[in-house]
Protein backbone atom coordinates (compact mmCIF):
# COMPACT_ATOMS: atom_id res chain seq x y z
CA UNK A 1 0.00 0.00 0.00
CA UNK A 2 1.69 3.20 -1.14
CA UNK A 3 0.81 6.88 -1.56
CA UNK A 4 -2.72 6.32 -0.26
CA UNK A 5 -3.75 9.87 0.62
CA UNK A 6 -7.07 9.42 -1.19
CA UNK A 7 -8.23 6.57 1.02
CA UNK A 8 -11.00 7.73 3.38
CA UNK A 9 -11.80 6.42 6.85
CA UNK A 10 -14.53 4.22 5.36
CA UNK A 11 -12.01 2.66 2.96
CA UNK A 12 -9.51 2.15 5.78
CA UNK A 13 -12.16 0.35 7.85
CA UNK A 14 -12.99 -2.00 4.96
CA UNK A 15 -9.29 -2.62 4.36
CA UNK A 16 -8.64 -3.41 8.03
CA UNK A 17 -11.63 -5.76 8.24
CA UNK A 18 -10.48 -7.58 5.12
CA UNK A 19 -6.89 -8.06 6.35
CA UNK A 20 -8.04 -9.32 9.76
CA UNK A 21 -9.69 -12.40 8.29
CA UNK A 22 -7.34 -13.01 5.35
CA UNK A 23 -5.45 -16.32 5.61
CA UNK A 24 -3.36 -16.30 2.42
CA UNK A 25 -1.54 -12.92 2.38
CA UNK A 26 2.08 -13.46 3.47
CA UNK A 27 3.64 -10.02 2.86
CA UNK A 28 2.36 -6.53 3.69
CA UNK A 29 4.24 -3.39 2.54
CA UNK A 30 3.09 -0.02 3.86
CA UNK A 31 4.44 3.21 2.33
CA UNK A 32 3.62 6.90 2.88
CA UNK A 33 0.78 6.21 5.30
CA UNK A 34 -2.35 8.34 5.35
CA UNK A 35 -4.11 9.49 8.53
CA UNK A 36 -6.07 6.80 10.30
CA UNK A 37 -4.49 3.75 8.73
CA UNK A 38 -2.20 2.91 11.65
CA UNK A 39 -5.00 1.89 14.07
CA UNK A 40 -6.53 -0.26 11.32
CA UNK A 41 -3.22 -1.96 10.44
CA UNK A 42 -2.35 -2.39 14.12
CA UNK A 43 -5.64 -4.13 14.84
CA UNK A 44 -5.18 -6.26 11.73
CA UNK A 45 -1.72 -7.44 12.82
CA UNK A 46 -3.05 -8.28 16.28
CA UNK A 47 -5.60 -10.72 14.83
CA UNK A 48 -4.05 -11.87 11.53
CA UNK A 49 -1.88 -15.01 11.87
CA UNK A 50 -0.82 -15.43 8.23
CA UNK A 51 1.31 -12.36 7.39
CA UNK A 52 5.01 -13.23 7.75
CA UNK A 53 6.71 -10.10 6.37
CA UNK A 54 5.98 -6.40 6.69
CA UNK A 55 7.82 -3.30 5.50
CA UNK A 56 7.02 0.18 6.87
CA UNK A 57 8.33 3.14 4.84
CA UNK A 58 8.02 6.88 5.20
CA UNK A 59 6.99 6.73 8.85
CA UNK A 60 8.31 10.28 9.28
CA UNK A 61 4.94 11.43 7.94
CA UNK A 62 2.82 9.49 10.43
CA UNK A 63 0.89 11.60 12.89
CA UNK A 64 -2.63 10.48 13.67
CA UNK A 65 -4.97 11.91 16.32
CA UNK A 66 -7.69 9.83 17.96
CA UNK A 67 -10.77 11.00 19.87
CA UNK A 68 -8.59 11.65 22.94
CA UNK A 69 -6.21 13.92 20.94
CA UNK A 70 -3.28 11.55 21.53
CA UNK A 71 -0.73 11.09 18.76
CA UNK A 72 -0.70 7.56 17.39
CA UNK A 73 2.40 6.75 15.38
CA UNK A 74 4.96 4.11 14.56
CA UNK A 75 5.29 3.17 18.24
CA UNK A 76 1.67 1.94 18.37
CA UNK A 77 2.24 -0.25 15.31
CA UNK A 78 5.37 -1.71 16.89
CA UNK A 79 3.52 -2.53 20.12
CA UNK A 80 1.17 -4.67 18.02
CA UNK A 81 4.09 -6.37 16.26
CA UNK A 82 5.55 -7.17 19.69
CA UNK A 83 2.75 -9.64 20.44
CA UNK A 84 2.30 -10.93 16.87
CA UNK A 85 2.94 -14.69 16.49
CA UNK A 86 3.42 -14.95 12.71
CA UNK A 87 5.69 -12.06 11.59
CA UNK A 88 9.21 -13.28 10.90
CA UNK A 89 10.56 -10.25 9.02
CA UNK A 90 10.10 -6.55 9.87
CA UNK A 91 11.68 -3.72 7.89
CA UNK A 92 11.47 -0.04 8.93
CA UNK A 93 12.64 2.41 6.26
CA UNK A 94 13.05 6.20 6.09
CA UNK A 95 11.48 6.73 9.52
CA UNK A 96 11.99 9.25 12.30
CA UNK A 97 12.89 7.22 15.40
CA UNK A 98 12.31 9.27 18.54
CA UNK A 99 12.26 8.12 22.19
CA UNK A 100 8.84 6.44 22.00
CA UNK A 101 9.72 4.61 18.78
CA UNK A 102 13.12 3.49 20.15
CA UNK A 103 11.43 2.12 23.29
CA UNK A 104 8.78 0.37 21.16
CA UNK A 105 11.43 -1.21 18.87
CA UNK A 106 13.48 -2.43 21.84
CA UNK A 107 10.37 -3.79 23.56
CA UNK A 108 9.42 -5.60 20.36
CA UNK A 109 12.88 -7.19 20.13
CA UNK A 110 12.78 -8.13 23.81
CA UNK A 111 9.38 -9.82 23.75
CA UNK A 112 8.60 -11.08 20.25
CA UNK A 113 9.35 -14.82 20.11
CA UNK A 114 9.14 -15.48 16.34
CA UNK A 115 10.92 -12.53 14.68
CA UNK A 116 13.98 -13.69 12.71
CA UNK A 117 14.83 -10.74 10.42
CA UNK A 118 14.92 -7.07 11.49
CA UNK A 119 15.96 -4.07 9.36
CA UNK A 120 16.47 -0.37 10.08
CA UNK A 121 17.20 1.45 6.81
CA UNK A 122 17.93 5.16 6.54
CA UNK A 123 16.24 5.98 9.85
CA UNK A 124 16.85 9.40 11.38
CA UNK A 125 17.32 9.60 15.13
CA UNK A 126 17.84 13.35 15.45
CA UNK A 127 15.05 15.64 16.64
CA UNK A 128 13.57 17.92 13.95
CA UNK A 129 14.72 21.13 15.67
CA UNK A 130 18.26 19.79 16.00
CA UNK A 131 18.33 18.80 12.32
CA UNK A 132 17.37 22.37 11.39
CA UNK A 133 20.19 23.71 13.60
CA UNK A 134 22.64 21.31 11.95
CA UNK A 135 21.54 22.37 8.46
CA UNK A 136 22.03 26.01 9.46
CA UNK A 137 25.55 25.25 10.74
CA UNK A 138 26.51 23.49 7.53
CA UNK A 139 25.10 26.31 5.40
CA UNK A 140 27.20 28.81 7.34
CA UNK A 141 30.27 26.60 7.11
CA UNK A 142 29.80 26.24 3.35
CA UNK A 143 29.66 30.01 2.96
CA UNK A 144 32.86 30.35 4.98
CA UNK A 145 34.56 27.84 2.68
CA UNK A 146 33.50 29.75 -0.42
CA UNK A 147 34.76 33.02 1.07
CA UNK A 148 38.03 31.34 2.09
CA UNK A 149 38.73 30.37 -1.52
CA UNK A 150 38.52 34.03 -2.57
CA UNK A 151 40.98 35.23 0.12
CA UNK A 152 44.49 36.17 -0.99
CA UNK A 153 45.94 36.92 2.43
CA UNK A 154 47.19 33.86 4.37
CA UNK A 155 46.13 35.52 7.63
CA UNK A 156 42.58 36.02 6.37
CA UNK A 157 42.47 32.45 5.11
CA UNK A 158 43.55 31.08 8.50
CA UNK A 159 40.91 33.17 10.21
CA UNK A 160 38.20 31.82 7.91
CA UNK A 161 39.35 28.23 8.37
CA UNK A 162 39.31 28.60 12.16
CA UNK A 163 35.75 29.90 11.87
CA UNK A 164 34.85 26.86 9.78
CA UNK A 165 36.36 24.51 12.42
CA UNK A 166 34.30 26.22 15.12
CA UNK A 167 31.08 25.62 13.21
CA UNK A 168 32.12 22.05 12.39
CA UNK A 169 32.73 21.29 16.09
CA UNK A 170 29.33 22.82 16.84
CA UNK A 171 27.77 20.36 14.36
CA UNK A 172 29.61 17.36 15.83
CA UNK A 173 28.50 18.24 19.36
CA UNK A 174 24.90 18.58 18.23
CA UNK A 175 25.11 15.29 16.39
CA UNK A 176 26.63 13.36 19.30
CA UNK A 177 24.20 14.82 21.85
CA UNK A 178 20.95 14.21 20.01
CA UNK A 179 21.36 11.39 17.54
CA UNK A 180 21.69 7.67 18.19
CA UNK A 181 23.47 7.80 21.55
CA UNK A 182 20.68 6.50 23.76
CA UNK A 183 18.06 5.54 21.15
CA UNK A 184 20.27 3.13 19.21
CA UNK A 185 21.71 1.75 22.44
CA UNK A 186 18.20 0.83 23.61
CA UNK A 187 17.61 -1.11 20.39
CA UNK A 188 20.98 -2.90 20.43
CA UNK A 189 20.63 -3.87 24.10
CA UNK A 190 17.33 -5.55 23.20
CA UNK A 191 19.05 -7.51 20.39
CA UNK A 192 21.63 -8.59 22.96
CA UNK A 193 19.11 -10.80 24.80
CA UNK A 194 16.98 -11.76 21.79
CA UNK A 195 17.05 -15.52 21.08
CA UNK A 196 15.20 -15.75 17.75
CA UNK A 197 16.75 -13.04 15.53
CA UNK A 198 18.98 -14.40 12.74
CA UNK A 199 19.40 -11.31 10.53
CA UNK A 200 20.14 -7.78 11.78
CA UNK A 201 20.43 -5.02 9.16
CA UNK A 202 21.12 -1.42 10.20
CA UNK A 203 22.01 0.72 7.18
CA UNK A 204 22.57 4.50 7.03
CA UNK A 205 21.48 5.15 10.63
CA UNK A 206 24.57 7.02 11.90
CA UNK A 207 25.81 4.33 14.28
CA UNK A 208 29.36 5.69 14.56
CA UNK A 209 32.18 4.27 16.69
CA UNK A 210 30.43 4.56 20.06
CA UNK A 211 27.47 2.41 19.01
CA UNK A 212 29.80 0.03 17.13
CA UNK A 213 31.28 -0.78 20.54
CA UNK A 214 27.75 -1.43 21.87
CA UNK A 215 27.09 -3.76 18.92
CA UNK A 216 30.35 -5.57 19.65
CA UNK A 217 29.16 -6.23 23.20
CA UNK A 218 25.80 -7.35 21.80
CA UNK A 219 27.47 -9.89 19.46
CA UNK A 220 29.43 -11.31 22.41
CA UNK A 221 26.18 -12.28 24.17
CA UNK A 222 23.86 -13.00 21.24
CA UNK A 223 24.09 -16.58 19.94
CA UNK A 224 21.57 -16.56 17.09
CA UNK A 225 22.51 -13.78 14.61
CA UNK A 226 24.07 -15.21 11.45
CA UNK A 227 23.86 -12.14 9.16
CA UNK A 228 24.93 -8.61 10.17
CA UNK A 229 24.87 -5.55 7.88
CA UNK A 230 26.27 -2.25 9.23
CA UNK A 231 27.05 -0.49 5.93
CA UNK A 232 26.93 3.32 5.51
CA UNK A 233 27.14 4.02 9.26
CA UNK A 234 30.10 6.41 9.83
CA UNK A 235 32.20 3.67 11.44
CA UNK A 236 35.94 4.46 11.44
CA UNK A 237 38.97 2.27 12.20
CA UNK A 238 38.35 2.69 15.95
CA UNK A 239 34.88 1.17 15.73
CA UNK A 240 36.09 -1.50 13.29
CA UNK A 241 38.77 -2.65 15.74
CA UNK A 242 36.15 -3.16 18.48
CA UNK A 243 33.81 -4.95 16.09
CA UNK A 244 36.33 -7.35 14.51
CA UNK A 245 38.01 -8.21 17.81
CA UNK A 246 34.62 -9.57 18.87
CA UNK A 247 33.90 -11.33 15.56
CA UNK A 248 37.39 -12.87 15.63
CA UNK A 249 36.16 -15.52 18.09
CA UNK A 250 32.46 -15.45 17.22
CA UNK A 251 30.99 -18.80 16.14
CA UNK A 252 27.60 -17.75 14.73
CA UNK A 253 27.97 -14.85 12.27
CA UNK A 254 28.34 -16.15 8.72
CA UNK A 255 27.71 -13.00 6.65
CA UNK A 256 29.06 -9.53 7.48
CA UNK A 257 28.80 -6.26 5.53
CA UNK A 258 30.73 -3.20 6.78
CA UNK A 259 31.10 -1.55 3.37
CA UNK A 260 31.00 2.22 2.85
CA UNK A 261 32.43 2.96 6.28
CA UNK A 262 35.77 4.71 6.73
CA UNK A 263 37.52 1.83 8.42
CA UNK A 264 40.91 2.40 6.80
CA UNK A 265 42.99 5.28 5.46
CA UNK A 266 46.59 6.11 4.65
CA UNK A 267 47.07 7.49 8.15
CA UNK A 268 45.39 4.62 10.00
CA UNK A 269 45.13 1.02 8.86
CA UNK A 270 44.14 -0.42 12.25
CA UNK A 271 40.74 -1.40 10.84
CA UNK A 272 42.22 -3.55 8.04
CA UNK A 273 44.73 -5.11 10.45
CA UNK A 274 41.85 -6.00 12.79
CA UNK A 275 39.98 -7.58 9.84
CA UNK A 276 43.13 -9.56 8.97
CA UNK A 277 43.50 -10.87 12.53
CA UNK A 278 39.82 -11.81 12.51
CA UNK A 279 40.14 -13.79 9.27
CA UNK A 280 43.10 -15.76 10.64
CA UNK A 281 41.17 -17.06 13.66
CA UNK A 282 37.49 -17.02 12.68
CA UNK A 283 36.18 -20.32 11.28
CA UNK A 284 32.51 -19.49 10.61
CA UNK A 285 32.51 -16.26 8.58
CA UNK A 286 31.61 -17.13 4.95
CA UNK A 287 30.81 -13.74 3.34
CA UNK A 288 32.63 -10.45 3.96
CA UNK A 289 32.00 -7.10 2.28
CA UNK A 290 34.29 -4.15 3.07
CA UNK A 291 35.26 -0.74 1.64
CA UNK A 292 38.97 -0.02 1.24
CA UNK A 293 39.26 3.53 -0.15
CA UNK A 294 42.94 3.89 0.71
CA UNK A 295 45.10 1.07 2.02
CA UNK A 296 48.85 0.94 2.59
CA UNK A 297 51.15 -1.81 1.32
CA UNK A 298 51.72 -2.94 4.91
CA UNK A 299 47.98 -3.39 5.50
CA UNK A 300 47.67 -5.18 2.14
CA UNK A 301 50.34 -7.63 3.23
CA UNK A 302 48.48 -8.26 6.52
CA UNK A 303 45.28 -8.99 4.63
CA UNK A 304 47.05 -11.20 2.11
CA UNK A 305 48.63 -13.23 4.92
CA UNK A 306 45.21 -13.68 6.56
CA UNK A 307 43.66 -14.89 3.29
CA UNK A 308 46.38 -17.51 2.89
CA UNK A 309 45.51 -18.93 6.32
CA UNK A 310 41.73 -18.52 6.26
CA UNK A 311 39.74 -21.74 5.89
CA UNK A 312 36.12 -20.52 5.90
CA UNK A 313 35.62 -17.52 3.56
CA UNK A 314 33.50 -18.19 0.45
CA UNK A 315 32.76 -14.64 -0.79
CA UNK A 316 34.94 -11.53 -0.47
CA UNK A 317 33.80 -8.14 -1.81
CA UNK A 318 35.80 -4.91 -1.89
CA UNK A 319 34.02 -1.61 -2.52
CA UNK A 320 35.73 1.77 -2.72
CA UNK A 321 35.24 5.39 -3.74
CA UNK A 322 38.54 5.91 -5.56
CA UNK A 323 40.76 3.81 -7.76
CA UNK A 324 43.18 1.80 -5.69
CA UNK A 325 46.81 0.89 -6.22
CA UNK A 326 47.12 -1.91 -8.73
CA UNK A 327 49.57 -3.62 -6.36
CA UNK A 328 46.72 -4.14 -3.88
CA UNK A 329 44.78 -6.35 -6.28
CA UNK A 330 47.86 -8.38 -7.16
CA UNK A 331 48.80 -8.90 -3.50
CA UNK A 332 45.29 -10.14 -2.69
CA UNK A 333 45.16 -12.42 -5.74
CA UNK A 334 48.56 -13.86 -4.90
CA UNK A 335 47.24 -14.75 -1.45
CA UNK A 336 44.12 -16.34 -2.91
CA UNK A 337 46.38 -18.57 -5.01
CA UNK A 338 46.97 -20.53 -1.78
CA UNK A 339 43.41 -20.19 -0.42
CA UNK A 340 41.22 -23.27 -0.88
CA UNK A 341 37.76 -22.03 0.14
CA UNK A 342 37.11 -18.69 -1.61
CA UNK A 343 34.74 -19.09 -4.58
CA UNK A 344 33.63 -15.54 -5.39
CA UNK A 345 35.46 -12.22 -5.24
CA UNK A 346 34.46 -8.68 -6.20
CA UNK A 347 37.16 -6.16 -7.16
CA UNK A 348 36.35 -2.52 -7.99
CA UNK A 349 37.63 -1.36 -11.36
CA UNK A 350 36.58 1.91 -13.06
CA UNK A 351 37.26 0.69 -16.60
CA UNK A 352 38.72 -2.08 -18.75
CA UNK A 353 42.45 -1.56 -19.06
CA UNK A 354 45.80 -3.31 -19.22
CA UNK A 355 45.55 -3.86 -15.46
CA UNK A 356 42.25 -5.66 -16.00
CA UNK A 357 43.88 -8.08 -18.45
CA UNK A 358 46.74 -8.83 -16.05
CA UNK A 359 44.27 -9.56 -13.23
CA UNK A 360 42.27 -11.82 -15.53
CA UNK A 361 45.44 -13.75 -16.36
CA UNK A 362 46.22 -14.08 -12.66
CA UNK A 363 42.72 -15.42 -11.99
CA UNK A 364 43.12 -17.99 -14.77
CA UNK A 365 46.43 -19.10 -13.25
CA UNK A 366 44.68 -19.57 -9.88
CA UNK A 367 41.87 -21.59 -11.46
CA UNK A 368 44.26 -23.85 -13.35
CA UNK A 369 45.87 -24.76 -10.03
CA UNK A 370 42.46 -25.29 -8.43
CA UNK A 371 41.29 -27.59 -11.22
CA UNK A 372 44.36 -29.77 -10.75
CA UNK A 373 43.58 -30.02 -7.03
CA UNK A 374 39.84 -30.56 -7.69
CA UNK A 375 38.90 -27.34 -5.87
CA UNK A 376 36.04 -25.03 -6.94
CA UNK A 377 37.24 -22.33 -9.33
CA UNK A 378 37.35 -18.66 -8.34
CA UNK A 379 34.78 -16.31 -9.89
CA UNK A 380 36.00 -12.68 -9.94
CA UNK A 381 33.59 -9.79 -10.59
CA UNK A 382 34.66 -6.29 -11.55
CA UNK A 383 32.41 -3.42 -10.46
CA UNK A 384 32.41 0.31 -11.12
CA UNK A 385 33.85 2.18 -8.16
CA UNK A 386 31.64 4.34 -5.96
CA UNK A 387 28.34 3.62 -7.72
CA UNK A 388 26.55 1.88 -4.86
CA UNK A 389 23.89 3.73 -2.89
CA UNK A 390 22.41 3.21 0.62
CA UNK A 391 18.90 3.75 -0.73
Amino acid sequence: MSYNEGVTKVGIKYLGDCLQTNTTLLKLDIMQLCDGIIPAISYCLSTNHAIQQTSISGAAYISVENEHNIDIGLDILLVTIESNKSLQKVSIRCADVFDNEAIAISSCLYNNIVLQHFELLDCKMVDVKVRKDIRFSWKTASKICRFAHSMHSEKDLQKMLLEFVRYYEHYINKFEDFTTVHRMSKIINAVKVNRTLKTLIIIHCGIGDARAAVISDCITHNTTITQLDLSWNLITSKGAVDLFKTIQFNTTIQKLDVSHNEICSKLCNDGIIAISDCLKDNTTLHDLCVTTPDISDQASQHLASALRENLSLHTLSFHQYHRQLFSFDMIILSAIYYNKTLMKMTLPYPCLSFDFCVVQNEVERINMKRRRQEIDTLNVHFTLSGKLSPQ
